[in-house]
């Protein structure tokens, strides 16, 4: 395994004065991160499942086949979640009320910057949009669609 270059961020205080240093090093973390996980990932998932081969054999039993998969990694702040949150939530909702992006487009868009979105189609996703904002206009004692119509209307 290499182990060099650790960056920064990870055995020290980083030096925030120069953003596009810190930016680059948040970066290198992940990608370091991203490579111990392709190497340990296979020598781990045998030995998981050698392991549950000698232990069914001992139980006169079938073995579970296990694959592992890594959850998502981020190294933003609470805060800094809520920030990219709020601009893609405006700049979809300008997107959508102004026309200039297909329900195609908005899934795309939607699915590069959360990649486990859980909806199949973009019929699926605007469904979900419309019912959200109705939702949430009911709640807020507003008649629905009354802060204007995001455009779905057309779309669905």
């Amino acid at each position: 395994m290499q182990y060099a270059r650790v960056p920064e961020l990870f055995f020290g205080g980083l030096a925030t004065g120069n953003y596009a240093s810190t930016e680059t090093d948040r970066l290198l973390a992940l990608e370091h991160v991203k490579g111990i996980r392709r190497e340990l990932t296979k020598g781990t998932q045998e030995l998981v499942n050698q392991s549950l081969k000698i232990l069914s054999f001992m139980r006169f039993t079938q073995p579970p086949q296990v694959s592992i998969e890594w959850g998502n990694l981020s190294l933003l702040s609470v805060m800094e979640k809520a920030q990219v949150m709020g601009a893609y939530a405006s700049a979809m909702s300008s997107l959508l009320q102004s026309g200039s992006v297909s329900a195609d487009g908005a899934l795309f868009l939607t699915r590069e910057l959360y990649p486990a979105f859980p909806v199949s189609d973009e019929q699926h996703f605007m469904q979900g949009l419309t019912e959200m904002i109705t939702e949430h206009s009911s709640r807020l004692g507003q008649p629905t669609f009354e802060a204007g119509d995001p455009g779905m209307a057309d779309m669905l």
